[in-house]
């Protein structure tokens, strides 16, 4: 069937793996437990104390005002509550469904904070920062961290985060 098929089987097949292999590593990245994988981002609780008075390993986070929503203010918190050295390089990373919360967000005069990309392979940006959409962070929710603004690379960095109450 491989040789007769409409489709290039090997090349799905390559695709197919390569996506579950990139999901797969994706989790492991944000909720990884170390055993076997790496230890991922959320698997340190996060805290909300001030750089250098955190367990090892755990971000710090803001607690947001609300349960089931997310403000264009505690999105700015971020922002400037990230070490300069990080925000010059930051990103913001979050699911689908955050992101379609986060892109209704507005200033005061009605104007959007999201821009869409018009280039391609540029990201979208909110608040001039680019937006990675990684399914594998938490969902808008209680006692949930569902953003993160970080430089992200594999070298030590210092992110905060979004923390539901």
């Amino acid at each position: 069937m491989a040789q007769d098929a409409i489709l290039d089987v090997g090349d799905w097949f390559t695709r197919e793996a390569g996506a579950a292999l990139g999901e797969a590593e994706m989790i492991a990245i944000i909720s990884g437990d170390g055993s076997s994988k790496p230890s991922g981002l959320l698997n340190v609780a996060p805290e909300a104390g001030a750089d250098g008075s955190r367990t090892a390993d755990a971000f710090k986070f803001l607690a947001a005002d609300g349960v089931g929503a997310v403000t264009a203010d505690e999105m700015l918190d971020l922002v400037y509550d990230l070490r300069a050295a990080y925000r010059a390089n930051g990103r913001w990373l979050m699911n689908s469904a955050t992101a379609g919360a986060v892109r209704k967000l507005k200033t005061s005069d009605g104007a959007y904070l999201w821009a869409d990309s018009l280039a391609q392979a540029q990201p979208n940006t909110f608040a001039g920062y680019p937006v990675t959409i990684c399914e594998a962070m938490e969902d808008i929710g209680a006692e949930n961290h569902p953003i993160v603004l970080a430089t992200l690379r594999l070298a030590t960095s210092s992110p905060s985060g979004l923390a539901l109450p």
